[in-house]
């Protein structure tokens, strides 16, 4: 008897796990469009971090040729 109750028990809990699955498959394709507009902004703000940080790098380094302690 007690091991139909934790095989029941067990069916019950993969039950709901089962449906549980389905609640966020469907939570997640609701939200697919969101998610690839929110990576394509991120892709264009890494993009402008990218070029931004490669000017600073430019311009830091002329500073550093100008200003550098070690020129003569």
């Amino acid at each position: 008897m007690k091991a139909k109750g934790r095989y029941e028990v067990g069916l019950q809990k993969l039950e709901s796990a089962a449906s549980q699955v389905l609640v966020m498959q469907r939570e997640l394709t609701e939200l697919q469009p969101q998610l690839v507009e929110a990576s394509k902004q991120v892709d264009e703000i890494v993009a402008v971090i990218e070029k931004e940080s490669a000017e600073v790098a430019k311009v830091e380094k002329v500073y550093y040729e100008v200003y550098s302690p070690h020129r003569v």
